[in-house]
């Protein structure tokens, strides 16, 4: 059986990664750069599911660009990623 996101514990970081990627195109490493530079607290194990999540959602998408020859996967909001965002913020 798979296992389900859990959405409370995850939330916001959900909602951390929807806005840090509201802002601009951003690989993993960014992002986690980024929550860092934010003293956003999240477990590790739960950044990649959490993505996987939003990209299932249709929340984000992505583009393969390379860097130094070697290609990495850049994240972006979709248009239902911003709706979503706008609505359920505050």
């Amino acid at each position: 059986m798979k296992k389900e996101l859990n959405e409370s514990k995850n939330t916001k970081l959900l909602y951390c990664l929807l806005e840090v990627l509201s802002e601009k195109y951003a690989c993993a490493s960014d992002i986690k750069q980024k929550l860092e530079s934010q003293d956003i607290k999240y477990q590790g194990k739960d950044f990649f599911p959490v993505l996987s999540h939003l990209l299932l959602k249709k929340y984000l998408c992505y583009n393969w660009i390379s860097k130094s020859g070697k290609l990495v996967k850049y994240y972006h909001l979709t248009r239902n990623g911003d709706s979503f965002l706008k609505n359920n913020i505050n």
